[in-house]
């Protein structure tokens, strides 16, 4: 057995013919492979052994690799789908082969990634049909063509612009491909190497801000990529980058497969070298804010960091054999050395939490103390906290278990029907959302004891058709139990009952702005499960202002900005949300006649300075202006918000009906509901659970200043 010197995975030479099953590095036959229990830098040049900077020159030799020709990858000339044909390889790995490929349809170069997983499948040479090696690994295939097409759909989402774009996926020679954009980019790694110097201090803030943002919409989709580091790291001479290889990803809360994770020394987290644990898993958004330290750790150094399970031997002994950058480089500015040690901090609990954190002290609107500070900053707080939290405890045990914040007999309801309608609206991807987030709302009802004697019929309407359906129910004295009313005046709405006593079921212990609801609406027949908060979005390209320096009580701020230069740019309003922005604004009939005649697709093709909204147009903004534009929260005493996403009962139902039909409207205000209505999709809105709301704060963090002030938030009827 040896061992391979890139990716440090054993493996038996008699039977790799000269490729690592693992990572498919190729080695000639002349090359030296490390013996089993050797330590090897993952450079070709090795230019240090944990921390110990090795005397070579890392920048010394071109190390540009060229890939060993392999009969079993696919000839030039070869043609796919009928419309891409492949001109060469330019990358082969331990699970797939990469080639370039011209796109016949556009005439333009892509990159094109098949599923070959080495020691599993074969290919005759000069054929295309992918052979299984043995029937034994044929489930082991099975998975992982699954998982690449699996992989394909997800990455295909992303919007930012620092995420390989994948453009097409299929299926074909009995494997599967993903069809990528073609980047004329290095990697990072090979970058520096080019260079011969490691990267200055603005170059990596640069990079590593452009990183945060991407990995901030990766986690934001509960997607952890598990393999950042300098050869997963596309960069051009413009300083644009580009993250790639999902491949070992974790792309959902629920993958707790580890079968197919990489360990790269220096750069994988101590989390990773555990098995997942589905009840404490370890493997979060600060699992890649580790590797993205480590990564600018090299950057920066040109030292690869020791290794996290070296390092945490250390830690138990309090010790780090990882100098602090400004230590080996005094022109590393000692803030943005504590950042990226607070990165690469091996205790979870000391790193950042987010990209967002780490962003923010990239740029410095953070400030970092260096780890061991923090550390002891921390024990002190805790000390002082303990008492306290035992108290908390106490209350909640002695509260007893509450249902929407009041006690009830968990008896089960008398048996009854009803049914449960709701609008579907915007892209296909969002309606499959919503509709399987409904279907588990739905099935999380139907399973408890209290309903098994109810019967609970689902139909989802697309929008077009939704207010037609509802009237002929309306007239036909057929109408749903329980259906989504987004018209508050509509014909429907006749036949609808009040919701008064399914309010009453919702304590403000556990949704926040129900005591508004109850003011704004009092005998209303509509009863939301959202809101919206108005905002201004800010173009970033088109000031000078610091996006954390940026602050509007008034409109009067707004236009001050950039010297006063604002008042000379257009500024779009969304007329829909015209009355939130006057009642939010003391001055908004001062300014009411500068707004651009302009609808929100201008601000969003970037041809306007600031767009005032509100925060459901929060993901069309940043898919349009990936990390070029900031959401301001309003800073008045006072902001006029709006409820949305309404709910109501139909009007003439039995006894045993109307009890169940109250109990499922208001178990839409429930935790579970609220996260599968809001956190796990992008449908807009924003919840009025309680823990909702802080978890949503917490995934989504650009809106965490958005949320601040919750107490001064007053409410609008939507109508």
């Amino acid at each position: 057995m040896i061992i391979c010197k890139h990716c440090h995975k054993e493996f038996d030479e008699n039977v790799a013919m000269g490729v690592c099953p693992a990572c498919g590095t190729v080695y000639e036959e002349e090359e030296t492979i490390g013996e089993v229990g050797g330590t090897m830098s993952i450079w070709d040049d090795p230019i240090s052994e944990g921390n110990q900077v090795i005397e070579s020159d890392p920048f010394q030799n071109d190390t540009s690799k060229k890939e060993k020709e392999d009969p079993r990858w696919l000839q030039k000339g070869v043609m796919l789908k009928n419309r891409y044909m492949v001109e060469k390889v330019i990358g082969a790995g331990g699970f797939g082969i990469t080639y370039k490929v011209l796109d016949k349809k556009t005439n333009t170069h892509k990159a094109l990634k098949e599923y070959f997983q080495q020691g599993v499948v074969n290919r005759i040479p000069g054929t295309t049909e992918i052979l299984v090696s043995t029937p034994k690994r044929r489930e082991e295939f099975e998975y992982g063509r699954a998982r690449l097409l699996n992989e394909a759909q997800i990455v295909a989402k992303f919007q930012s612009s620092s995420i390989v774009r994948v453009e097409d996926y299929f299926e074909e020679n009995n494997t599967a491909y993903m069809i990528m954009e073609y980047l004329d980019y290095t990697t990072l790694e090979d970058f520096m190497i080019q260079n011969k110097r490691p990267l200055t201090s603005d170059e990596a803030i640069n990079i590593g801000v452009k990183l945060c943002d991407a990995l901030e919409e990766l986690h934001e989709k509960g997607v952890i990529h598990r393999d950042i580091s300098p050869d997963n790291i596309f960069i051009n001479p413009e300083g644009k980058v580009k993250i790639i290889d999902f491949g070992s990803a974790r792309l959902s809360k629920e993958d707790t497969d580890d079968r197919l994770i990489v360990l790269k020394p220096g750069f994988a987290p101590p989390e990773q070298y555990e098995k997942i644990d589905p009840k404490n898993d370890k493997q979060q958004a600060w699992t890649d804010i580790y590797a993205l330290g480590a990564t600018l750790y090299l950057a920066l150094t040109g030292i690869v960091p020791a290794e996290a399970s070296d390092r945490k031997a250390d830690f138990d002994n309090n010790q780090d054999r990882v100098c602090y950058p400004h230590e080996i480089n005094q022109n590393i500015p000692e803030f943005l050395s504590n950042t990226i040690m607070t990165a690469m901090a091996i205790n979870i609990h000391e790193r950042f939490k987010n990209a967002t954190e780490l962003k923010q002290a990239l740029l410095q609107e953070r400030k970092v103390h260096p780890v061991e500070v923090a550390r002891k900053n921390k024990k002190i707080k805790r000390a002082i906290g303990i008492a306290a939290c035992f108290v908390a405890v106490m209350l909640a045990v002695l509260g007893g278990v509450r249902w929407f914040g009041v006690k009830r007999e968990q008896a089960v309801l008398k048996s009854a029907s009803i049914s449960f309608w709701y609008v579907l609206d915007g892209s296909e991807d969002v309606q499959k959302q919503k509709t399987d987030a409904m279907n588990d709302i739905v099935e999380q009802i139907r399973q408890s004891d209290r309903f098994s004697e109810v019967k609970i019929d689902v139909k989802a309407i697309p929008k077009a058709e939704y207010a037609a359906e509802l009237n002929k129910a309306e007239k036909e004295g057929k109408m749903p139990s329980v259906f989504e009313s987004p018209e508050e005046k509509a014909t429907y709405m006749k036949d609808a009952s009040p919701v008064k006593k399914v309010v009453d079921l919702i304590s403000a212990d556990d949704c926040y702005f129900i005591k508004d609801y109850r003011k704004v609406y009092e005998e209303g027949k509509r009863i939301p499960t959202g809101f919206k908060i108005p905002v201004v979005y800010i173009n970033l390209r088109t000031i000078s202002d610091r996006a954390d320096k940026i602050k509007i009580e008034k409109l009067e701020d707004l236009y001050a900005l950039d010297k006063g230069e604002m008042a000379n740019k257009p500024v779009i309003l969304n007329k829909a949300d015209t009355d939130l922005f006057k009642e939010s604004f003391s001055d908004f009939e001062d300014y009411a006649d500068t707004f651009s005649s302009e609808d929100v697709q201008t601000f969003l093709d970037g041809d306007a300075a600031a767009l005032l909204s509100d925060t459901d147009d929060y993901l069309r903004v940043r898919s349009s202006l990936p990390g070029y534009f900031a959401m301001i929260p309003i800073s008045t005493s006072r902001v006029t918000c709006s409820f949305e996403n309404y709910w109501s009962l139909a009007d003439g139902q039995s006894e045993n009906q109307r009890a169940a039909s109250q109990e499922v409207l208001a178990y839409l205000l429930s935790n579970y509901a609220q996260d599968r209505l809001y956190l796990q999709t992008d449908n807009g809105g924003l919840p009025i659970d309680k823990a909702g709301l802080e978890a949503y704060s917490d995934v989504r963090h650009a809106f965490s200043g958005v949320l601040k002030k919750k107490d001064s938030i007053t409410f609008k009827e939507d109508r």
